[in-house]
C-alpha cells in the first residue's frame, strides 16, 4: 500500500511541505462531502483548523501527518492539539490575546457542528478508530461543560485514517 510518507510521496513539483501536501490531499478527498471547503495554511497558527466547510452543519477538519501506525502515536498528536484549545479556550472572555484564530470556537450563532480528525497513520481496525474518536469526543464533551462552550456539546466528531 501506498503510503504518505517524506520517501514516497514526490511534493517538489508543487513546492510544498509534507504536512501541507496531506492537508492538500485531505481537502480534494473530502471535498464531495463537506461543500465549500477552505483550507488555511499549513504549519500556520490555525486554532485546531486545517480546514472548515459553512455546511451546515459548520465543519472543521484537522490533519496529522504521522509517522507511526499506533494508537498511542496518533493519541500524542491529538493531544497537542487538545492542549492547545484547552489553554486558548479557557476564558469565558475570548481566546488568549493574541490568538484569535481560536475564535470560531467560540461563535454562538454559527457554531462549530462537526470535527473531522484526519491523520496519515494507519489505524488497525474499527477498535482503534474508536478509541482515537472516543478520546476527542471525550475531550469536546468536557469543554461543553464550560458554560462559555456548552455550544459544542453537540458536536460530531469522525477520524479518517489512511486505511
Amino acid at each position: 500500500m501506498l503510503r504518505f510518507t517524506r520517501e514516497s510521496v514526490d511534493l517538489k513539483s508543487v513546492e510544498v511541505d509534507l504536512a501541507e501536501g496531506f492537508q492538500r490531499l485531505v481537502r480534494e478527498l473530502l471535498a464531495p462531502e463537506l461543500p465549500g471547503l477552505s483550507a488555511f495554511a499549513a504549519g500556520g497558527k490555525d486554532g485546531g483548523i486545517d480546514l472548515w466547510s459553512e455546511g451546515p452543519p459548520r465543519a472543521v477538519v484537522e490533519c496529522k501527518v504521522v509517522g507511526v501506525d499506533t494508537v498511542p502515536v496518533v493519541l500524542a498528536r491529538w493531544r497537542e492539539t487538545a492542549d492547545h484549545l484547552r489553554t486558548h479556550l479557557a476564558s469565558p472572555a475570548g481566546p488568549t490575546a493574541g490568538q484569535a484564530q481560536y475564535a470560531p470556537w467560540y461563535r454562538t450563532d454559527r457554531p462549530i457542528g462537526r470535527y473531522l480528525f484526519c491523520t496519515s497513520a494507519l489505524l488497525a481496525g474499527l477498535g482503534q478508530v474508536d478509541r482515537v474518536r472516543d478520546e476527542i469526543s471525550a475531550f469536546f464533551q468536557d469543554l461543553a461543560s464550560w458554560p462559555h462552550l456548552a455550544h459544542l456539546a453537540g458536536l460530531a466528531v469522525d477520524v479518517r485514517h489512511w486505511g
